[in-house]
């Protein structure tokens, strides 16, 4: 082979390479959402049709979404406080709520009932607060919870360094993501992880998700 022909031939590969998109590209484009949102809104599992595509968006289809309809990681309270005027801000959302989940250690999972029904269970590793509810096959209603109660409670703003309050009647705050850290305050009794948005007491565990805080109650 002539040294003009290897050095075509490597050139064309190249620029082939270069013409196709990458495999670990973040963000979907607005255009692709606009198009898949039909079928996920048929096929779900979250009823909120971008939800679905921003989780599979965020973990590259390698995640089985805990939740149905409404309810576990389908909740849109979770991203970005429910709030978003485009899909790069909700995926912007996910995103920050998965990552602080993670770094409490904080797992969501779904299980599909005998009687058509799903079971969503939030529980962090330790498996001292663990929270289930049981939904309707659709996800649309909530029919029962045991375990620790849960709330998602709004947080006052986002932004800045100070502390936000959370109505959760211990006393303790939360600081923004830009804050760096969760703290917990004078009597709240909890033990706080440094540059890692969650605290932890013997009855109740925080985890900041951008906009909102997950708080699991025993």
């Amino acid at each position: 082979m002539s040294k003009f022909r290897t050095i075509f031939m490597a050139v064309m590969a190249a620029g082939i390479l270069v013409s196709l998109p990458s495999l670990a590209s973040a963000q979907l484009p607005q255009s692709v959402v606009d198009q898949l949102t039909p079928k996920y809104r048929q096929q779900g599992p979250c009823r909120d049709p971008w939800i679905t595509i921003a989780i599979n968006d965020a973990f590259a289809n390698t995640h089985t979404i805990g939740g149905v309809g409404d309810s576990g990681e389908c909740q849109a309270s979770k991203y970005n406080n429910g709030s978003w005027s485009s899909y790069a801000e909700l995926y912007r959302g996910v995103k920050t709520a998965f990552n602080n989940m993670a770094a409490a250690h904080l797992v969501i999972t779904k299980e599909a009932l005998p009687d058509g029904k799903w079971k969503t269970t939030t529980k962090s590793a330790d498996g001292k607060f663990v929270h289930h509810d049981i939904v309707s096959h659709d996800g649309g209603t909530l029919l029962a919870s045991d375990g620790a109660s849960l709330i998602v409670a709004s947080v006052v703003a986002q932004g800045g360094g100070n502390f936000i309050g959370v109505d959760a009647g211990n006393g303790a705050r939360v600081v923004p993501q830009t804050g760096g850290n969760l703290v917990g305050l004078n009597d709240a009794g909890m033990t706080v992880s440094p540059r890692k948005l969650f605290a932890v007491s013997n009855n109740e565990m925080r985890v900041y998700l951008g906009g909102s805080v997950l708080i699991l109650k025993k």
